[in-house]
């Protein structure tokens, strides 16, 4: 559908997240997600339900592309957060005004979801 992150796109993504989280003091760990962890042996094999449930738990922040990549944020705890920390973002060759595209393509999204 023409909307896939190259390599050096994404490595610059994660190097510009990693760069910010230290110029503001960020104590978190950048955690890149795949559905995967690395066993004490080191073989990487999947994550069990409740090892994602564990690790989205405790996240403070998600960021990911818009839609089933976010779908982990259910099990974030925003009692004590605010649930702003989540970035939505999307990739590909579109254009669009900010404006234009904040107001119309996720005006219902914002105002059912959100609230907003």
């Amino acid at each position: 559908h023409g909307r896939i992150m190259d390599t050096d796109h994404n490595n610059d993504i994660l190097s510009l997240i990693q760069s910010s989280m230290d110029k503001y003091g960020r104590q978190e760990r950048l955690v890149i997600f795949d559905g995967t962890t690395i066993d004490g042996d080191g073989a990487s094999r999947s994550m069990t339900t409740r090892e994602q449930f564990e690790l989205f738990r405790g996240a403070t922040t998600l960021i990911g592309t818009h839609g089933t990549a976010l779908a982990n944020m259910q099990w974030m705890d925003f009692t004590n957060q605010d649930p702003n920390n989540v970035i939505e973002f999307t990739i590909g060759p579109y254009q669009y005004d900010a404006n234009e595209y904040n107001r119309n393509r996720y005006r219902n999204y914002f105002q059912n979801f959100w609230g907003m």
